[in-house]
């Protein structure tokens, strides 16, 4: 139960199992949500966005029109979808 061992990468490989399992076995609750909110920081923390060549341009061109956007939105759980 206590994850103060385990590295960043670790950490972020645990979340992405529990999504797996919540996606698969919703009913199941198996972390605490303090628990969770760790494994969730760690994978934002490892996960850094990569916009796409499509969204660069896309952005580029809202700029030049003058269309005032956010480049790289991020989720309140500090995720970039």
């Amino acid at each position: 139960e206590n994850f103060a061992s385990l590295d960043c990468v670790a950490l972020s490989q645990l979340y992405q199992f529990w999504l797996r399992v919540q996606v698969e076995h919703a009913q199941l609750s198996v972390l605490e949500r303090h628990h969770k909110r760790r494994l969730r920081e760690a994978y934002a923390d490892q996960v850094a966005p990569r916009p796409s060549r499509l969204q660069r341009e896309v952005s580029a061109t809202l700029s030049r029109m003058g269309w005032t956007h956010d480049f790289e939105h991020v989720t309140e759980d500090g995720l970039s979808p």
